[in-house]
């Protein structure tokens, strides 16, 4: 008999992933295990300087070479799920489900509920801390590769999580005066951090990180319009920006090196004026990520919506942990005090960074369902072409990225509501572990 399928969406969550030297070089810039050789990394770097015309701090390869070799390791915490979909059947017909090896469910599950537990958590957000995980899936398939639908029967949904408590992150901050640095690199692989600093480019997530952790004096900012009057002319240098988030111009502020970082990369002759140079990596695509907490939502006065809108977080989190494979890296950043002109820039919801299509995935399921009214699954209402057919996933390929994961976001958002009453019109029944108790599938 064929083997079970994978839906269009679900085949969609196949290519969404990071690619393979993305995810080596973001793991081996905090300091995880990785494959990556340096040599391989830095032939992967580039580092585009026309920006300021080249006038910028030359942080190149052989200051990254220190920074990554001779520094504290992070003691991270390393834990594997790993589970495969099998065909069983039961007095309802067959169906599909998820579990460890040897088919034994209860070790998968529980690993699962530790994984989702850690990632976000059910009770109120920590005051010590917040929990800030990096969801890398693996991009499994490339582009339009043939064939158009893989099997989900069989399949292997593995994931390698670590993990940095707060004792350790704080450790590694007072331990490494590079770790501002690393986490600027992995956040610039991701498309998440920028020298020059702005609201339209996701940058600004970073030095919220850094300011809830008090890190934020490990570089220096200047209002990036004064900056390029002085550079153009070169008249009187800038004054640092005490408050890069309401202080400047237009809302945006070029980054430079501290005492304290220049001292870490065993260069203190660098000149900490300069802005230090962009560095990307050399990547056909290079996936946009983004970000979704618990609490993006700050307008609402429901004093529940914090724990609907995580209990959602999380029931999209079970759904892409059995249905993908990657890696997911979870840092529990301690919020430290700050200037009382500060605080509003600090974060204190679990956030998720992923990849943008999972990251609308999660958002569609946070607001599509509710603890109160769960939204009943109509497969009647499942995106079809104009003629009414079904759509195929190369249907998909004259849409724009943007139409494309609307479209799979709404759909996967759907599929999330699947339960054992769910009218399937002839598919096989998904049956995953349930992590909250009174969430039914």
């Amino acid at each position: 008999m064929d083997k079970v399928i994978r839906s269009v969406s679900e085949e969609y969550l196949l290519r969404l992933g990071s690619n393979e030297t993305q995810v080596k070089a973001i793991k081996y810039a905090l300091g995880i295990d990785s494959s990556l050789t340096s040599e391989e990394l830095f032939e992967n770097l580039t580092y585009p300087s026309k920006r300021l015309d080249g006038i910028e701090t030359k942080l190149e390869e052989h200051h990254y070479q220190y920074l990554l070799h001779n520094t504290p390791a992070p003691n991270y915490t390393k834990n594997t799920l790993s589970g495969t979909w099998f065909k069983v059947s039961n007095l309802f017909g067959k169906l599909l489900a998820i579990a460890g090896k040897d088919q034994k469910y209860g070790h998968h599950e529980t690993q699962l509920f530790k994984l989702i537990n850690d990632l976000c958590p059910l009770d109120a957000p920590s005051k010590e801390y917040v929990n800030v995980t990096l969801l890398l899936p693996n991009q499994e398939i490339k582009g339009s590769e043939e064939p158009q639908h893989h099997e989900l029967e069989g399949y292997n949904a593995k994931w390698q999580w670590y993990k940095l408590r707060k004792n350790q992150v704080k450790s590694q901050i007072e331990s490494d005066p590079t770790w501002s640095l690393k986490l600027f690199l992995a956040f610039s692989f991701m498309g998440l951090a920028n020298t020059s600093i702005d609201k339209k480019n996701g940058s600004k997530l970073l030095y919220n990180l850094l300011n809830t952790s008090n890190s934020l004096n490990d570089f220096h900012f200047y209002d990036s319009a004064l900056y390029r009057d002085w550079i153009e002319t070169n008249g009187t240098a800038p004054e640092r920006v005490d408050n890069i988030f309401t202080q400047t111009l237009d809302n945006s502020a070029y980054l430079t090196v501290s005492d304290k970082l220049a001292n870490a990369v065993d260069e203190p002759a660098l000149v900490k004026l300069l802005a230090l140079p962009s560095v990307e990596l050399k990547t056909k695509k290079q996936i946009q990520f983004a970000s979704t907490s618990a609490l993006k939502d700050r307008g609402r006065k429901d004093p529940s919506h914090f724990i609907n809108s995580a209990k959602n977080i999380r029931l999209a989190l079970n759904y892409l942990f059995c249905m993908t494979s990657g890696t997911a890296i979870t840092l529990q950043i301690p919020i430290e005090p700050v200037g009382a002109k500060m605080k509003h820039w600090q974060l204190n919801t679990p956030m998720v960074i992923a990849p943008i299509g999972l990251v609308k995935f999660i958002e569609d399921v946070k607001k599509k369902k509710t603890a109160n009214k769960p939204e009943e699954y109509d497969v009647s209402t499942l995106p079809t072409n104009e003629d009414g057919s079904a759509i195929q996933y190369n249907d998909l390929e004259n849409m724009t990225d943007s139409q494309m994961h609307k479209l799979m976001a709404d759909t996967l958002a759907k599929s999330i509501n699947v339960n054992d009453d769910a009218d399937l019109l002839g598919q096989i029944y998904r049956s995953m572990p349930r992590i909250d108790p009174d969430e039914a599938w």
